[in-house]
């Protein structure tokens, strides 16, 4: 891998950087064209990533995929255009969730109908959207540089680790297909930049395609109408018009299935008042600029809030994103000075792309973490255009030499830790021990950790972890977590609330059946006899519950209660056929807790 990237960047830094005098020096190796272009990035593409091809599911892909029924077939696509992206185990009703993103549910339940519960598809059908984001790209910037320092810059993209988790994570599909299709808009209104009025048509399907994969698509629609504004002004209002009752139709689709702006209070951040989000804004653009200059230490999410103003977390977070955008500024004013007509407009267009992408993540809207590396994957293309812009207008006035040393380093590093970092993503507890050394404040990893030790059996080993994550952010997932761990140590009164907690968080089947277990060795007859009715008003076929339910009735002497219970257990499942025996017998049952950790999603 590192032999061929040198090969392939020293050739072509050589024509791709211009010289003093002239706009751009010649050498004897030629331009690259579209079709070689192609061909490397899908090589480098695959030999970057092959470390995270024969990885398993990790993460939300339990419950957007494996777990979630109607994704099973293709048949149920209707379904996902009437809902969010997770499955509550309520047989085929709508999906859940506050994000709306239908086309990559799509992609979901099309892989699975295929191949089945594959993971190797999944991570296949990944990769390759992430190299045609890279193919595209290219082709875009194609457009506005000589083809050698395009590809550089495309396939700086393809490999720079901070994108590697939009390829590992199955969860994070979302990231290269709005990508893809927002992409290849652009494109299509610059390739057929004055031509028939007809060819708007694909623009706009294609930012409509872009949006429905992810909300962040919106952000594709504003750079392709700033584009078509300055450089084909005359289709700047038919594509506006062609783009208003899609965008219309969308935005009445996604308000019907998950709302205007739903807070999805999975993290801290979502806790926070308006201005204490603003509070973490300084460190969050700065996280973002520092992850691409140095992107060793990574992890899944990011969890920390800071509610007060210090000056470590705020004051000098601020003054560094102050220099940067003092940078920016100047780069601009000299360039408007330079070139007016060339570079400028094309460093303000780029720059805008840059802007627009952080802006959208600076919680203004809570998000689901208070930052995560797969948001900068729409910035990182504005920022290498800015990047192409620069080296266009002042590489003249460096030596010749340097140039070709650091894109072979650069290319080289990147590439290789994006594939180290594949092997951080086999699975969910490997991910959950690397990530935790990085984000010190993700609850999510440490209740993985202590979820992969109840699997084990090992319950004192967990608890110390996942009585860390409920103290970090008291979530459903980590009372979950927490009351498996207790029922394993057999403390059943603290199981019983830690599931009660959890189930007042979100009402999921799976907490209930985890709950059931405890309630019938545990606690008051009444009390705990309500509760099951209650679960079983909300999930009247599930048979565990039916089943704790006879348990809880035999138990207390109420035969015949007990006999129709089993009934409906048998009627919707048949999960313990030896304790259905001893309850219709009339025989002793004993009973023996094993909490069987279930997530709950």
């Amino acid at each position: 891998m590192l032999s061929t990237s040198i090969a392939v960047a020293r050739s072509l830094v050589q024509t791709a950087l211009p010289e003093n005098g002239s706009e751009y020096k010649t050498f004897s190796i030629k331009e690259v064209t579209a079709q070689v272009a192609t061909l490397l990035i899908v090589l480098v593409g695959f030999i970057t990533f092959s470390s995270g091809l024969s990885n398993y599911f990790v993460g939300d892909d339990q419950g957007q995929i494996t777990t979630n029924t109607p994704v099973h077939s293709i048949a149920n696509i209707g379904m996902f255009f009437n809902g969010g992206t997770f499955y509550t185990g309520q047989a085929l009703h709508p999906l859940v969730g506050a994000y709306y993103r239908p086309l990559m549910t799509t992609v979901y339940s099309l892989v699975y109908t295929l191949f089945g519960p594959q993971p190797g598809a999944f991570h296949l059908v990944q990769l390759c959207l992430q190299i045609a984001c890279s193919i595209m790209l290219f082709l875009v910037f194609k457009y506005f540089f000589r083809p050698n320092l395009a590809f550089i810059l495309s396939l700086i993209f393809l490999v720079h680790p901070i994108n590697s988790q939009a390829v590992f994570a199955i969860a994070s599909m979302q990231e290269p297909l709005f990508f893809l299709f927002g992409v290849t808009a652009l494109w299509s209104a610059i390739r057929f930049r004055g031509k028939s009025l007809w060819y708007l048509l694909l623009t706009v399907l294609l930012l409509i395609l872009s949006m429905l994969s992810k909300e962040t698509g919106v952000l594709f629609l504003v750079i392709t109408l700033i584009y078509v504004y300055h450089a084909d002004r005359k289709r700047f209002y038919p594509l506006l018009g062609l783009s208003a009752l899609p965008t219309i139709m969308y935005i009445t689709l996604k308000i019907h299935a998950v709302g205007v702006a739903v807070n999805p209070h999975t993290a801290p951040i979502d806790n926070l008042s308006l201005l204490e989000r603003m509070i973490n804004v300084p460190s969050m653009v700065l996280f973002y600029f520092t992850k691409f200059i140095y992107p060793l230490p990574l992890a899944h999410n990011y969890y920390w809030v800071y509610k007060t103003i210090t000056f470590q977390h705020v004051i000098l977070p601020l003054i560094v994103d102050l220099v940067i955008a003092a940078g920016i500024t100047y780069l601009a004013v000299v360039l408007r000075k330079k070139s007016p007509r060339q570079h400028f407009p094309l460093f303000m267009f780029f720059a805008i792309w840059l802007l627009l992408g952080v802006l959208l993540h600076m919680q203004i809207i809570p998000l689901d973490v208070t930052v995560s590396e797969t948001w900068f994957y729409f910035s990182m293309a504005g920022l290498l255009g800015l990047i192409g812009v620069l080296l266009n207008a002042f590489m003249p006035r460096v030596s010749k030499g340097w140039p070709i040393a650091v894109v072979v380093i650069v290319i080289c590093l990147l590439g290789f830790r994006t594939w180290e970092r594949g092997f951080d993503w086999k699975d969910v507890y490997s991910l959950a021990y690397r990530d935790i050394a990085v984000s010190k404040d993700d609850y999510v990893s440490l209740s993985n950790i202590a979820y992969g030790l109840d699997s084990q059996g090992e319950y004192s080993q967990a608890k110390p972890y996942v009585l860390r994550a409920v103290n970090i952010y008291p979530s459903f997932n980590n009372y979950n977590t927490l009351g498996i761990t207790l029922a394993g140590l057999h403390d059943y009164p603290g199981a019983r609330d830690a599931y009660l907690k959890a189930l007042g968080y979100n009402y999921y089947e799976n907490i209930l059946c985890n709950l059931g277990q405890i309630l019938t060795v545990y606690g008051d007859y009444d009390a705990n006899k309500r509760i099951l009715a209650v679960g079983l008003r909300t999930y009247p076929r599930n048979s565990l519950l039916w089943s704790d339910l006879a348990i809880l009735e035999y138990s207390n002497g109420y035969t015949s209660n007990a006999n129709l219970a089993v009934a409906k257990a048998v009627q919707y499942g048949n999960p313990y056929p030896e304790i259905y025996k001893k309850i219709l017998g009339n025989q002793p049952l004993d009973l023996n807790i094993d909490p069987k950790p279930s997530r709950g999603f």
